[in-house]
């Protein structure tokens, strides 16, 4: 058995202000709140605009974390490497435009 052992210090999160309901879905597709809700139980979801990157609704996030537990930058360096780079869903360039926005050295 592995001794790895992980210690959450905190967590956040942000998501893009825009609300795009059951009923906003109806005007635009052949479907209905009920129908959406008793197959996925979604009720809303939420969606970026188009000036609105993947790494500035991350940073909303992160900035919330700092402000929460008040981490030094450096503390959090290796752990966004750790966590970010190896997810394949996410464009790497998003790592190096957090990197930046976060001013850590990449």
């Amino acid at each position: 058995m592995s001794d790895i052992r992980v210690k959450i210090d905190g967590v956040a999160m942000a998501a893009p202000d825009k609300v795009l309901t059951n009923k906003d879905l109806e005007k635009i597709v052949d479907t209905s709140d009920e129908w959406i809700r008793t197959r996925t139980g979604m009720v809303e979801r939420r969606k970026s605009d188009e000036h609105t990157a993947a790494s500035d609704v991350t940073f909303k996030a992160c900035e919330k974390l700092f402000e929460r537990l008040e981490f030094l930058i450096y503390v959090l360096t290796a752990r966004v490497r750790a966590d970010l780079k190896p997810l394949r869903c996410v464009p790497p360039s998003i790592v190096l435009i957090l990197f930046a926005k976060l001013r850590i050295d990449s």
